[in-house]
């Protein structure tokens, strides 16, 4: 009975140490084309359209379609760690900075935008 009991609590200390390592090894897919709202305003005003291309946990990330619009058009790489994760964008026009982004429950990205006089927060759903 007592060799039971300690095989038991072995074998529940190895899941305990090493589920949680398990869960957060696993990177989530955000692969896809999304649509851009302010953060507070999802389903509000739409602000733009993004794609990103995923590849484990680095990612390249840019507008969805391009507009010939050195002002519009956008581009970047990043990566994710968890279910938080980061990106360097550059817009055809010179303007550069990074984003941090954070995903949720139901899979939208709540990024903050930084750089070249640009600050804003989105909330990104996919299409």
């Amino acid at each position: 009975m007592g060799s039971l009991f300690i095989k038991w609590m072995v074998a529940g200390l190895v899941v305990a140490l090493f589920y949680p390592m398990l869960v957060c090894a696993q990177t989530p897919n955000i692969a896809g084309k999304y649509t851009l709202y302010r953060e507070g305003d999802i389903f509000g005003k739409v602000e733009s359209h993004m794609r990103i291309i995923q590849n484990g946990n680095t990612f390249s990330i840019g507008i969805a379609s391009r507009t010939g619009n050195p002002a519009m058009d956008w581009q970047g790489n990043g990566e994710i760690t968890g279910y938080s994760g980061f990106y360097f964008w550059r817009f055809d026009d010179g303007k550069q900075g990074q984003t941090t982004f954070t995903i949720d429950k139901e899979g939208n990205l709540h990024g903050h935008v930084q750089g070249s006089g640009i600050n804003w927060k989105y909330v990104a759903h996919r299409e």
